[in-house]
């Protein structure tokens, strides 16, 4: 039995075009499964994840140790105390009435989580406050700035 280069080369060529079908047919089912199955990873801590996209209301606040939420004017009552919208940013809305017609609608705001979410930073109109938070879960936001203690419930 004599083989030719011509067969050889044949039997090589048949290999390769199997090599590459088979190496194209993978690539194309692991993407197709890529498509299917993979979820985005989230940079967000799930402090931020709970804070985020959320208007926050007033649902007491507690001033050493008196309740001074029934003293408070409805005008503040419907605001929108924060807004969280991503990472960093949020905002403040005056909510339906105004206690002054001349303050604005919304006011921006930046923020962020410190020591290991134990902390919340608020930046607005040049003013610096840090918060301790007391607990933050998709309903709740309760946080403590000297003696006084604010919680906040979702809308």
């Amino acid at each position: 039995m004599h083989i030719t280069s011509y067969q050889i080369n044949k039997n090589q060529m048949k290999q390769s075009i199997l090599a590459i079908a088979f190496v194209a047919v993978m690539a194309a089912s692991c993407k197709d499964k890529d498509k299917g199955t993979s979820t985005p990873t989230s940079t967000l801590t799930v402090g931020q994840q709970a804070m985020i996209g959320k208007d926050w209301m007033i649902q007491s606040v507690i001033a050493d140790t008196v309740d001074v939420t029934p003293f408070l004017e409805d005008c503040i009552k419907d605001n929108a105390i924060h807004h969280f919208t991503d990472a960093s940013m949020g905002y403040t809305d005056e909510g339906a009435t105004k206690c002054d017609a001349l303050d604005s609608q919304r006011m921006v705001q930046n923020w962020k989580l410190i020591n290991n979410e134990s902390r919340l930073i608020i930046i607005q109109s040049g003013e610096r406050d840090t918060f301790e938070i007391l607990n933050v879960n998709t309903a709740e936001l309760k946080y403590k700035i000297d003696d006084t203690v604010i919680t906040l419930k979702r809308r």
